[in-house]
């Protein structure tokens, strides 16, 4: 009982925060939009082409920044510390890798949120 009152109480909260969350959303467009419909063309047209700048350089740039500074460390550590990047030697692993492991832990079932967790209540 006791579980299924909390299932309903964060469900509730679930529902509560989408509503709130959305309408956050829908105000910030109405607000950028009221924004933009007050400019005149000129400033309309620098403020689209910053905007533009400035996504471009956050999804685009940035990411080809990190790409070519992981790129560049690898490549350093391959002049000079080749030895970490050798790969183990696979003759050393053991027949069965799966004989000494540890059994994986499972999720309840009300975590994963699956409809049967719901009928254990």
């Amino acid at each position: 009982a006791q579980r299924h009152y909390y299932i309903r109480k964060w469900s509730r909260f679930s529902k509560v925060m989408w509503v709130c969350d959305v309408a956050f959303m829908l105000a910030c467009i109405f607000f950028t939009f009221s924004f933009l419909a007050n400019l005149h063309e000129v400033d309309q047209w620098k403020w689209s082409v910053s905007f533009v700048t400035i996504v471009v350089r956050w999804a685009v740039m940035m990411p080809f920044l990190y790409a070519l500074i992981v790129v560049s460390i690898v490549c350093s550590l391959q002049v000079f510390r080749p030895e970490l990047l050798k790969p183990t030697d696979i003759t050393k692993v053991d027949s069965d890798p799966t004989e000494n492991a540890e059994p994986v832990p499972q999720w309840p079932s009300v975590l994963t949120g699956s409809r049967d967790s719901l009928k254990e209540c």
